[in-house]
């Protein structure tokens, strides 16, 4: 479905009314140009539904843990680390949200925690701990996969339920504007709340991964006598330093 049949549709919502623009407006709307709609005087209806799309879309795509939108990549490490955590990593930029940080392990020291066979032991997937500064993720373990909400801007790729939850939050943006009053928000929130609802029963929201989180064990000498705690905050004993 075309951004300009989405908005069509979510103006269809609380106007009743379809979207008459030339081929040329029609081109700027789904490039969401917001500055040429309004340079051309184009129906307001189209220029109010170029200047909330993207906030509408990114907002609903962080809100919930949308399946369809799920990515994880091995992110970058960065050499230069000054915050209290081992090492440092680059979130990737089409992140909306982190989701979970994983890591592959096969150290001896956490299986013998585990009182697993050292000899040859099994490499595990599991959650880690992390922290989350701006544009960084911060762990004490390495490699990495960061598993995120992506932003999904090919809307050809967005699931039905969402298309459907977009066009009436959509919907909710505009009105004030486009009707010049309130009261068909009630309503619009409450169709929101059950396609919500469907989407989790059917699986398309869904933050449960498969996998347990682990805390780290590490002895002092493998991290040269300094402790961490999970705020990335060092500490010796019984007493934090800073």
């Amino acid at each position: 479905m075309s951004v300009f049949l989405l908005c069509e549709q979510a103006v269809g919502l609380v106007r009743g009314k379809r979207l008459i623009l030339s081929d040329e407006e029609k081109a700027n709307l789904e490039t969401l140009n917001y500055g040429a709609l309004t340079s051309a005087h184009a129906q307001d209806e189209a220029v109010v539904c170029a200047l909330h799309f993207e906030s509408v879309r990114d907002s609903l795509l962080e809100q919930f843990a949308w399946v369809f939108a799920r990515k994880t990549e091995t992110p970058a490490q960065l050499s230069e680390n000054q915050t209290g955590w081992r090492y440092k990593f680059l979130i990737p930029q089409d992140c909306l949200k982190v989701l979970n940080v994983i890591a592959q392990d096969k150290r001896k020291d956490f299986y013998r925690e585990k009182n697993h066979d050292l000899s040859e032991p099994p490499e595990v997937v599991e959650l880690i701990e992390y922290e989350e500064i701006g544009e960084y993720v911060l762990t004490n373990r390495s490699p990495v996969y960061i598993r995120y909400t992506a932003k999904i801007t090919d809307e050809t790729k967005w699931a039905t339920a969402f298309k459907d939850l977009f066009i009436i939050k959509l919907a909710e943006a505009i009105a004030p504007a486009v009707v010049g009053q309130t009261e068909a928000l009630q309503l619009l929130e409450s169709k929101a709340n059950n396609l919500i609802q469907i989407a989790m029963a059917n699986g398309l929201i869904n933050s449960d991964t498969g996998l347990k989180k682990q805390r780290e064990t590490m002895a002092l000498s493998g991290i040269n006598n300094l402790w961490l705690d999970y705020s990335g905050i060092p500490f010796i004993g019984d007493y934090k330093c800073g």
